[in-house]
This record gives structure tokens, sequence and C-alpha cells, in this order.
């Protein structure tokens, strides 16, 4: 939504369908648009034309809010389909929380969905974790399409990373305006975000 805040001298626009009306509604503040450099580097990102192993893949660092369960509660849903998922820790793996939650996803994937390979899932910290943009681009190259699950997001790197190396993407339809941004036919659909939503 706006920032609305009335004593700001600066105002940072994230959503810039609201860049006018809060122009008008704020004459004299200084506006920064903060939709992000929609880019990717296309000599790295790019097709391979390799074969599709995997139906989807979700590259996701290991915080809360970026709603890993849902992934796998709709992979749940369809047994005949596969999926590949690995992301990193914020904090290298030094945060109690983030290492619990990516062993209560891994645990919840053995329990009710078989079909997720963690090829990276046995590490504790980020380390042996593909960084190289060449190897990131071979694992998206690998699936059919790009799943994200996350509620609160700015620029997703991930969503570019993808759609240059044309991978159509799943975007939750209540995540925030930018990360919504190029999705529609033939980048993606938007989908209801519930574990059947996301089946479907």
């Amino acid at each position: 939504g706006m920032n609305d805040q009335e004593t700001a001298d600066i105002k940072l626009v994230e959503d810039s369908r609201t860049l006018e009306e809060t122009r008008r509604k704020f004459p004299k503040a200084i506006l920064l648009e903060l939709t992000g450099g929609d880019f990717v580097d296309t000599e790295y990102f790019k097709p391979l034309g390799i074969p599709k192993d995997y139906d989807g893949i979700q590259i996701s660092a290991w915080r809360r809010f970026k709603r890993h369960k849902l992934l796998v509660e709709g992979a749940a849903y369809l047994p005949q389909r596969k999926f590949i998922k690995f992301g990193h820790f914020f904090s290298g793996g030094r945060d109690l929380e983030e290492v619990l939650l990516k062993e209560n996803i891994l645990s919840l994937t053995r329990q009710i969905s078989a079909n997720i390979d963690y090829p990276f899932g046995h590490l504790r910290t980020n380390e042996g974790l593909p960084s190289k943009p060449e190897v990131i681009n071979y694992w998206i190259n690998r699936a059919k399409i790009g799943i994200l699950t996350t509620k609160v997001e700015g620029l997703n790197r991930f969503k570019l990373e993808c759609l240059a190396a044309n991978v159509p993407m799943l975007v939750p339809s209540d995540v925030s305006t930018p990360t919504k941004k190029y999705i529609g036919e033939p980048t993606g659909i938007l989908y209801e975000p519930t574990s059947r939503g996301l089946a479907e």
C-alpha cells in the first residue's frame, strides 16, 4: 500500500501503482521508487535445452514467512509429480530457529510427501550450497516450473532467474505487488495460497 508517513521528507515507494497518488498526497516529499532492478545476468540465467527431470523447483531461504509447508502439503496432492527444493540460511546456520524450521520441513516431507528431493538437505550451514549463477541456472533448467510460496517479498531474485531461463512461475495471489509483477500468460499464474490451490 501507500507510504503514508506524514513527517517523512523521503518516502520509499515499494508499490509503483501508488506512486502518482503518493505524489499528489505528499507533494513536498522526495519519492524513491523501490520496485527494484528487474533484471538478472542473462549471460548466466538462460535456457539450456536440457531434459526437465523435475516438475517444479523451489529455491527459498529457511525463514518462516517463506511458507515452506505450503509446498510440502501441495506436493502431497500430486504423488505422480516430482519436485526439488533447497535454500540458504540467513544466519549461515547459526540461528536455531532456521535450523529447526528446515528439520521440521524435512520431517513433514518424509511423513506426507516423498516426492520432493532435497539434494542439500543434510547441510547444517550454507557451506556446500550452490552459489555460482551458472550452477543455480542448471538446477532451474532441470525443472518445468518455479514455485514461490512466500507471502512477504519485494523483488524476488529466484522468480527473475526462472523467467530468464524460460521457466514459468507459480506465485501466490496474496504476495506483495512487486513479486506478482510480470506474472501472467505465458510467464506463469497466480494461485490461491492453499495447498489445494497450489496443487491445482
